[in-house]
C-alpha cells in the first residue's frame, strides 16, 4: 500500500540530477581553485614588489 502512495521515482532522472549536482560541484571547485591560484600569484607579485622597494630604499640610505 505504501508503494502506491509514494511518489514514483524515476531512476534515470535521479542519475541525471545527481550528475548535474556533481558537475556543478566540480565547476565550483575549479572556479575556486583558479581564483585561489590567481590570488596567490598576485600576493607573490606584491611581496616581490615590496621586497624590491625595500631593497631600493635601503640602498639609498
Amino acid at each position: 500500500m505504501a508503494a502506491l502512495l509514494a511518489p514514483h521515482r524515476d531512476p534515470a532522472a535521479d542519475r541525471r540530477g545527481r550528475r548535474r549536482r556533481v558537475v556543478a560541484a566540480l565547476a565550483l571547485v575549479a572556479c575556486l581553485g583558479t581564483s585561489t591560484a590567481a590570488t596567490l600569484e598576485a600576493t607573490s607579485d606584491l611581496h616581490q614588489a615590496v621586497e624590491h622597494a625595500q631593497a631600493r630604499d635601503a640602498g639609498q640610505h
